[in-house]
C-alpha cells in the first residue's frame, strides 16, 4: 500500500519549486460556507462540490486537474489567467525555463515517490474559502515578492476581472497497485477569477 503523502510548502508559496503553483495557504480550519455537496463524474476525476460552487469554477477546476492526468500541455494552458500564464512563463525563462517545461516536468510529476511513479489524479474536493479569510491582496503580494508578478498586478486583475474567489481544495491520487486513493493536497487554496471572456485560474 503506498504510504500516505503530503505536499511540503515551498519558497514563497506551497508547491512552488523550479515552477509555481497557487497552491498556497496553510489550509482552513474554519467552516466552508456551505456543508452541502454535489458530486459528479468527469473523465475518470470525481469532482465534489460545494452546493453553492459557480458550475463554470467546477468545470475550469476539473479541465485544469485532467489536464494535469492527461498531461495535456494545450488544456493547462487554457484555464491559466492569461495575464499570469504571460507573467510566469517570462519570469520561468528568466530562470532558463519554460511554462510548458514547468508543467511536464514539475506539475505533472508533483506526486511522484520513488518506485511510485504512476498515479492519477482521482477525486477533487472543493468549496469556497471562507469569505471573512480571503486575503487577494496578499496572494498577489506574495507572487510580486516572489517576482512573478509586478507590483501592479493585482490592481489591473481587480480592474480586468468581474469576480476573484478564493476555492479551498483537497486532492486524492490513486497509485498503481494501490486499491485506494491518498490524499495528496489537503484544504489548500486556488484563486480563480472570472472575466467576460470566461473563468481563468492561477496554478
Amino acid at each position: 500500500m503506498k504510504r500516505f503523502m503530503t505536499v511540503c510548502c515551498a519558497a514563497v508559496l506551497a508547491l512552488c519549486g523550479t515552477g509555481c503553483s497557487s497552491w498556497g495557504g496553510s489550509g482552513s480550519s474554519g467552516a466552508a460556507e456551505s456543508s452541502q455537496q454535489t458530486q459528479e463524474k468527469k473523465d475518470g476525476l470525481n469532482v465534489v462540490s460545494s452546493e453553492s460552487m459557480d458550475p463554470a469554477y467546477t468545470e475550469l477546476l476539473t479541465s485544469y486537474f485532467e489536464a494535469i492526468n492527461n498531461k495535456d500541455y494545450a488544456a493547462y494552458e487554457k484555464a491559466l489567467y492569461p495575464p499570469f500564464r504571460e507573467s510566469y512563463d517570462k519570469y520561468l525563462q528568466s530562470k532558463g525555463s519554460s511554462l510548458e517545461q514547468s508543467f511536464r516536468e514539475d506539475l505533472c510529476k508533483r506526486f511522484d515517490e520513488d518506485g511510485y511513479e504512476s498515479w492519477e489524479l482521482t477525486v477533487l474536493q472543493i468549496e469556497y474559502y471562507p469569505e471573512e479569510r480571503r486575503d487577494p491582496d496578499g496572494f498577489f503580494k506574495a507572487y510580486a515578492n516572489a517576482g512573478i508578478l509586478d507590483e501592479d498586478f493585482g490592481e489591473r486583475c481587480k480592474k480586468e476581472t468581474t469576480e476573484i474567489n478564493d476555492i479551498l481544495f483537497t486532492l486524492y491520487a490513486l497509485y498503481a497497485g494501490d486499491d485506494e486513493p491518498v490524499a495528496v493536497v489537503t484544504n489548500k487554496e486556488l484563486y480563480v477569477v472570472k472575466t467576460t471572456d470566461g473563468v481563468y485560474m492561477f496554478g
